[in-house]
């Protein structure tokens, strides 16, 4: 994957969380924005072991997880 991809994973999974969390009554929104966070942190894993070079840290912050 290029850092394109990862650019554009990341975009898609913090649009994803926010339409969700819009849609979202406000009691349950948590459990929306946990499982956000933990399907980006199962993506996150799989490009740094894809990449060693991947940079954690700046993908979850562009997924809108940090």
């Amino acid at each position: 994957m290029t850092k394109k991809d990862y650019i554009a994973i990341a975009a898609a999974l913090k649009d994803a969380k926010e339409k969700a969390l819009a849609a979202t009554p406000l009691a349950l929104r948590a459990h929306v924005s946990s499982g956000c966070e933990v399907s980006a942190l199962a993506i996150a894993n799989v490009m740094q072991k894809d990449n060693p070079s991947f940079n954690r840290e700046l993908f979850l912050k562009a997924a809108g997880v940090l």
